[in-house]
């Protein structure tokens, strides 16, 4: 299984998050109490409480236990569109072969229904076991799809393989799009003795592009540029050997204006 990022923003836009909206965690914690299976910050849909809360005793039908947002890591800061997983929470069981594959396909097609259509859905459910069961009943797990049609798109894994494959966003490391040395190389005042308009120009075209990235929530790559912009412009402003006109000195103060980031 590749890896995979929670997005907790899937869920708590969902239109089902105010009435089951919940920890995976604190699902998790009502069947296996004391056992910290989970991270506590992936938020779930508890398919259970809905049925509880928004349905009448007689109308209640049997739904998958839990639904968390996945997006796959393309790589280079990249990520795929958010997606809907349904999960099988079986840290209990010991035996696989009380699993039936026609209730699990009516637990499915009910979620299904819920959720609705707005959010795509990933094709396979994966039920998550206890890890001291885990080799034994992933075996079994694999023998029972082959001779029943229903678990065909059924996964089993273990709660360690659970949470070394789902991460948080954290997990994936930043990878700068800009190169900070070819940005200072750009703006290196000596090169630009007898045209300080080109160097303010150069600058300002940074400052748009670091704030283009803040606007677009890319606050990373805001935090690799602003803070050599910033020690760049300090330098400048501090070297004396600089001769500077009138007109220099009223753009200048108006960069700053603009671009706060420079002086604070």
């Amino acid at each position: 299984m590749e890896a995979l990022i929670y997005d907790n923003g899937i869920i708590t836009e969902h239109k089902l998050y105010p009435v089951c909206g919940k920890k995976l965690q604190d699902v998790s914690e009502k069947d296996y109490h004391g056992k910290k299976y989970f991270d506590e910050h992936i938020e779930c849909l508890d398919m259970d409480e809905y049925e509880k809360e928004a349905c009448r005793a007689g109308d209640r039908k049997e739904t998958v236990d839990a639904v968390i947002g996945i997006k796959k890591h393309l790589g280079k800061n990249r990520f795929s569109d958010s997606y809907l997983m349904l999960l099988e929470l079986r840290m209990g069981y010991e035996n696989v072969k009380n699993l039936s594959g026609t209730k699990l396909t009516d637990k499915v097609s009910h979620t299904q229904e819920i959720l609705g259509r707005d959010k795509p859905l990933c094709g396979t459910i994966y039920f998550v076991f206890e890890n001291r069961v885990a080799q034994r009943t992933l075996s079994m797990f694999h023998s029972m799809k082959r001779a029943n049609r229903n678990l065909k798109n059924c996964e089993p894994m273990s709660t360690d393989d659970f949470n070394k494959y789902i991460k948080p966003r954290s997990s994936c490391s930043y990878e700068a799009e800009n190169d900070v040395a070819e940005i200072r190389r750009q703006l290196d005042i000596n090169s630009y003795p007898d045209d300080i308009n080109k160097f303010l120009g150069i600058m300002r075209y940074w400052c748009d592009k670091a704030l283009q990235y803040k606007r677009e929530y890319n606050i990373d790559e805001y935090n690799i540029i602003i803070p050599e912009l910033k020690a760049i412009w300090h330098e400048f402003r501090s070297n004396k050997d600089i001769e500077l006109t009138d007109d220099n000195k009223l753009d200048i103060e108006i960069m700053e204006e603009d671009y706060t980031e420079l002086r604070d």
